[in-house]
């Protein structure tokens, strides 16, 4: 098959010059980011068969020890499902208290739901500190039951029962709406690797502690941010199909038909849809997506905070790898004397690009004063530069929207209709004047007969989306939301 995709994403894709000579030099040092026909066909299939692979594999571990003693499945792509089976019917109603936990802080949140009116929230911040994090059995849990202590009584809410929903953005593995063990709690799992925790149980132990007898939960939904987002782009904005998150946790969520999921036979037959997370961040896990990745972008991957090396998916669409292999790739053609020569390497290497250097550059018209704002804050630059500036951006962003676009659109051909509500955390997306005209072209071309309107979200909308996860589950029947 022929797709054409730089011609479809940007017709006018090219380098103009004064110096003919250079313009062959940086267009042979940029035709390694350019992705083949075949090389395209190849991704296509890799996904769609770990996508189907994801939905069918699944295998119940007896105990915690077989969980880490067992080979990994080397499928990457987890497929997880949320076992949210239906979302707002207009009688979700009450006040809820989210606990949300993520790599950085601990955060509670009284929350006021009421159907038609936005959530009401107060919130506190708690620090976590590493030595707790990294402390081996349930110590977190107990520091976590001593900040409820304290929320609880600033809002007077002992001694009657609490409806809780636990939101994190942590690895875990879900096996009910209201059962997941989490892995470990720190930045990297190299800290204490043999941890788990059974959240529910783990709080059900330390409330039995005399000191917390006033603190009364129920424990009714363990969500992630992005499944808490597509839940608020619901509350939002109506009916949603799909959730694509690249700020920030790369990932893709989708409502899927029961019978397509084997890994989980759902016994109700009214159930229409089944919420799936689909870890996209993780495919090219196995290896696949290798052959793509330059020697530059190997060295993004190493250079980052990130204990991870895979050339996953994450590392060649997410905002913060786009940004720094950019920043990597201007300042290799400077150093091959391509780019800005009137200024070091040093200064090239000092600063990174921030998403509104990279939008304030794009959008100047006037060459001159484009030069006065590259990227990576680099002053006195010539026309040309800003050409090559503009021509790296342009190829590197075409690239990540050619991945991006393979991805989605193979979700959307699995469905007979037509039309799709896709709802996008993408600062990027929705700031850069071209990288969304470039994602709407090459969804167009590879599934042409569907139709798809892009909704705009943000990650400080989980906050809300957990709370809304929590009225939900409060009313359903947890019983059967389990494998």
């Amino acid at each position: 098959m022929t797709y054409n995709i730089w011609g479809v994403a940007d017709p006018n894709l090219k380098l103009d010059l004064s110096d003919k000579y250079k313009i062959n030099l940086v267009e042979d040092y940029m035709f390694h980011y350019f992705l083949s026909d075949e090389t395209i066909y190849t991704i296509k299939r890799s996904f769609e068969k770990e996508f189907e692979d994801g939905l069918k594999r699944f295998e119940v571990l007896d105990t915690v020890y077989d969980m880490i003693s067992k080979p990994q499945n080397p499928n990457t792509l987890g497929m997880k499902v949320t076992f949210f089976t239906e979302f707002f019917n207009g009688t979700e109603n009450g006040e809820f208290i989210v606990i949300h936990l993520n790599r950085r802080h601990l955060l509670l949140i009284l929350a006021k739901v009421k159907p038609g009116f936005p959530v009401e929230t107060k919130r506190d911040y708690f620090i976590v500190n590493d030595n707790i994090r990294r402390s081996p059995y349930i110590q977190i849990f107990e520091y976590i039951c001593d900040c409820m202590m304290k929320f609880f009584s600033k809002h007077k809410l002992f001694n009657k029962r609490q409806t809780v929903g636990f939101c994190t953005d942590l690895p875990f593995i879900q096996f009910g709406i209201d059962h997941a063990i989490v892995w470990y709690f720190s930045e990297r799992a190299t800290d204490f690797p043999l941890n788990c925790y059974d959240i529910n149980r783990c709080f059900e132990m330390v409330l039995l502690k005399d000191k917390y007898r006033y603190l009364k939960i129920k424990l009714v939904v363990i969500l992630s941010n992005n499944t808490s987002m597509f839940i608020n782009s619901c509350y939002l904005c109506g009916k949603i199909d799909m959730f694509l998150n690249l700020a920030d946790d790369c990932d893709l969520l989708y409502l899927e038909k029961p019978i397509r999921v084997k890994k989980w036979k759902v016994s109700n037959s009214e159930v229409d849809s089944i919420l799936i997370d689909t870890e996209l961040r993780n495919f090219g896990a196995n290896g696949c997506m290798d052959f793509i990745a330059t020697d530059l972008e190997w060295l993004a991957v190493t250079t980052s905070s990130s204990n991870d090396k895979r050339a996953r998916l994450e590392k060649f669409v997410s905002e913060q790898y786009v940004l720094e292999l950019i920043k990597h790739v201007l300042t290799d053609l400077h150093h091959r004397l391509l780019y800005c020569r009137n200024t070091t390497l040093e200064t090239m290497q000092s600063k990174g690009i921030s998403l509104t250097e990279l939008c304030d550059f794009a959008n100047m018209k006037d060459l001159e004063h484009a030069a006065t704002v590259l990227p990576g804050g680099i002053i006195g630059g010539s026309t040309d530069d800003v050409k090559i500036a503009a021509y790296v951006c342009k190829v590197l962003l075409i690239r990540a929207a050619v991945l991006t676009s393979i991805c989605v659109s193979s979700v959307l051909l699995r469905f007979l209709r037509d039309d799709f509500v896709i709802a996008v955390n993408s600062p990027m997306l929705r700031k850069y004047p071209d990288y969304e005209t470039y994602v709407r072209n090459l969804i167009g071309k590879f599934a042409p007969e569907k139709k798809f309107q892009l909704l705009w979200t943000e990650d400080s909308f989980s906050l809300n989306g957990a709370a809304l996860a929590t009225s939900i589950a409060n009313r359903l029947d947890r019983t059967t939301l389990h494998f």
